[in-house]
């Protein structure tokens, strides 16, 4: 396996079999491979300091409001696309010059 693989599909891997044939090739190339056992570090912090952050709650009133604004917002595009296209006419000026 070469390193441009592992960055493809180490995130994949994540939540797979860890005696999987590709989590064992993953692993395999990471023992060689300084670069993919820095870059699996920083992805391993990433996640921590991602888990670590408290979910952010948001007030009733604001959910409300989203919630109204994306309905209206539903609506209106659901309206314009029922609504027949208007048919753009060419410039028969231009066309005669």
């Amino acid at each position: 396996m070469k390193c441009d693989e592992v960055y493809l599909h180490i995130c994949d891997s994540l939540d797979e079999d860890l005696g999987s044939p590709q989590c064992r090739a993953i692993k395999k190339h990471i023992e060689r491979c300084p670069e993919c056992r820095t870059y699996l570090g920083s992805l391993k912090t990433t996640i921590a300091l991602y888990c670590a952050v408290p979910v952010p709650r948001l007030p009733a009133q604001a959910h409300k409001d989203l919630f109204k604004t994306i309905s209206a917002l539903t609506a209106s595009a659901a309206q314009a696309c029922r609504q027949p296209r208007k048919s753009h006419k060419k410039n028969s000026t231009r066309d005669r010059t």
